[in-house]
């Protein structure tokens, strides 16, 4: 749940000021105040009015308005350091008109209590529709934690998907082995096993085929329903028939005058249509309407089901089919690198922090006509790295220079990907991977310069 809702407003003579706030107890500074609507006027705030960014130790999410009477407001939703901020941009259009439209009336920040608690409910909502949606597709508790986990890690191991899903070894290759068969995950090629979560487009196909099965079953329901209502209103037509010839009967044996009977007729007939038309209402066309309401709850469990798995897909799976993707870990930069180096076309570049980081095996089906270089550090006098070193150098298409600086894991293939990545003080590498052609010209100069660094071996 966020942990606070706020309005700023610009006033002419004070800055930026906060308007309201919930709950009212909650500190938002004078600094953070003016830090998050200075963010919004450094930027095109009327073109771009939707920010995320990072405060502290809070995350924020927030949106710029620009009212008919030159009024700038910035709605603000503070969030914990776990929230990720992107989630919340939704929430702020959807909710953003109403809050403004609201200013300064009675009960306001009741109303802004109000828009918390059904946020809190509504992220609830989008975190179990997955799990749900993975549980009708065929996926254990433990196989849905496991690949909720694994959608934000890169390639990850056997071993690692087992702490994930808080089970042995044995149990987690099973897991992956069947996730793996569902279309969850994919591996990547190395002398190692590693996989990596895909969005889950089997379940959303599946979501859409229940959905039409549905659909399918209320296209046939709906003639019998029909029917059996109809089949009621003409049985209360035939009572309206009896009645009135009953009517007459009784008033013919009574030697009513014709004038009366035939306006007491109409009176009874006028009634009864009422009454039928009532009924027609009730029946006919209650039946209607609660079948249309069930077609419509379903397309909207569908659509908020659907909603909620392609957000994930797209906001915190962030692989191959999307532009950029991270990185972390000595194995999954390992394993990228084989990755990439398996869908080299002419020419490759690779820097590592030691040479024993890369594998023989990675470039046992390497293409004759791509050209590799290599820049790493290496002791020729050491056994291991000599081993792997004439190995690869056996190969007329691979150069090998010794670079000495051990913090830089890189990698361009082909001017098309390019993956880069630091290594932190305790040893472990962060990076990213990406195809935007800006990224790729951005790092490329520092690929190139661990190249242009790095010696020859005497």
């Amino acid at each position: 749940m966020p942990k606070a809702l706020a309005l700023i407003k610009w006033d002419n003579v004070m800055g930026a000021v906060l308007e309201a706030k919930v709950p009212v107890n909650y500190n938002i500074n004078d600094e953070e105040i003016m830090r998050i609507y200075m963010s919004h006027s450094i930027g095109n705030a009327e073109s771009h009015p939707v920010l995320t960014m990072k405060l502290g130790e809070l995350n924020v999410a927030s949106k710029f308005v620009k009212l008919s009477k030159g009024e700038q407001i910035v709605l603000v939703f503070f969030l914990k350091e776990d929230e990720p901020a992107e989630k919340f941009i939704k929430i702020l259009d959807e909710v953003s008109d109403s809050v403004i439209n609201r200013r300064g009336s009675e009960g306001f920040e009741e109303y802004l209590n109000e828009i918390l608690e059904t946020v809190d409910a509504k992220i609830k909502l989008e975190e179990e529709i997955p799990r749900k949606i993975l549980a009708e597709y065929g996926l254990t508790r433990e196989e849905t934690e496991a690949y909720l986990a694994m959608v934000d890690k890169g390639p990850i191991s056997v071993g690692e998907i087992g702490l994930y899903a808080n089970v042995q070894e044995n149990q987690a290759l099973e897991i992956a082995n069947r996730l793996l068969k569902l279309g969850l995950l994919k591996t990547i090629p190395g002398t190692r096993r590693y996989f990596q979560a895909i969005p889950p487009y089997t379940a959303l196909l599946k979501q859409l085929g229940d959905f039409r099965e549905f659909l399918g079953s209320i296209h046939s329901a709906v003639p019998t329903v029909l029917s059996d209502q109809f089949q009621l209103f003409e049985e209360e037509v035939n009572n309206v028939k009896s009645k009135i010839s009953k009517t007459f009967e009784e008033q013919l044996k009574m030697k009513v005058f014709k004038t009366f009977i035939e306006n007491m007729v109409q009176n009874i007939i006028g009634k009864e249509l009422d009454n039928l038309k009532n009924l027609f209402q009730e029946r006919v066309v209650e039946a209607l309407k609660n079948i249309i309401m069930n077609v419509d709850e379903h397309i909207s469990v569908s659509e908020d089901t659907m909603s909620a798995l392609w957000r994930r897909a797209k906001s915190t799976i962030t692989f191959k089919f999307t532009d950029v993707w991270f990185v972390t870990g000595i194995e999954g930069f390992k394993a990228q690198i084989s990755d990439m180096l398996s869908r080299a076309k002419t020419r490759v570049l690779i820097v590592t922090p030691e040479l024993k980081d890369l594998e023989v095996e990675y470039f046992a089906n390497l293409k004759e006509w791509v050209n590799v270089r290599i820049a790493t550090s290496m002791d020729y006098n050491n056994s291991e790295d000599k081993k792997i070193y004439e190995q690869l150098v056996k190969n007329p298409n691979i150069s090998i220079k010794i670079y000495s600086r051990k913090d830089l894991w890189a990698m361009d293939k082909d001017r098309e990907e390019i993956l880069i990545g630091a290594v932190a003080e305790q040893g472990t590498p962060v990076g990213i991977a990406s195809i935007v052609p800006e990224h790729i010209r951005m790092f490329m100069p520092i690929v190139e310069q661990a190249w242009v660094e790095a010696r020859k071996l005497v």
